[in-house]
């Protein structure tokens, strides 16, 4: 029987991998408890790569296009949002919030959420806080929730993410 975090790693790929579109294609590049590197191509999209981290209730999962990052979603099991909603969250990687340099601290982005997913668009890079985060965190305007990041894997990872990078067309 599947434990409920390959479930919760399933249905964040579904949700990534389809949108609309069933994908035409999946490629794992590395896979480890609590972590996978994940190449798809949906039907109508540009191919991407995603990096899930993911324990029993969450997950992280960071996509990259051939240019760059794309998005950061957050899945969690108690999450239940409206279809389409905007959203206000704050994003941390390790020390470092993603977002423009504010007054305010943290800075505040705008989210996408569909019931129990936020999707957050990435519009910098990513890898040097990810290679040394040891935790993810998305914070909302009630709560905030973190998962913890394997350091000691992240090299390997993002190596398969460059891998799976460079074989995109």
């Amino acid at each position: 029987m599947p434990s409920h975090s390959f479930r919760m790693v399933a249905t964040a790929l579904t949700v990534v991998s389809t949108g609309a579109a069933h994908a035409a294609s999946e490629t794992d590049w590395w896979r480890t408890n609590g972590a996978a590197v994940v190449e798809y191509r949906p039907a109508a999209d540009e191919p991407a790569c995603s990096l899930f981290i993911y324990n029993k209730d969450y997950a992280a999962v960071v996509t990259w296009e051939k240019a760059g990052p794309k998005d950061i979603s957050f899945y969690h099991s108690d999450w239940q949002f409206r279809s389409d909603g905007p959203v206000s969250v704050a994003v941390r990687l390790g020390d470092f919030w993603l977002g423009p340099t504010v007054a305010q601290d943290p800075p505040r982005l705008a989210a996408i959420a569909d019931q129990g997913r936020l999707s957050v668009p990435v519009n910098e890079p990513v890898e040097d806080m990810l290679r040394n985060a040891s935790r993810i965190t998305v914070q909302l305007a009630d709560r905030e929730t973190s998962i913890d990041v394997d350091r000691p894997k992240m090299p390997v990872l993002l190596a398969a993410v460059n891998r799976c990078r460079a074989a995109l067309r």
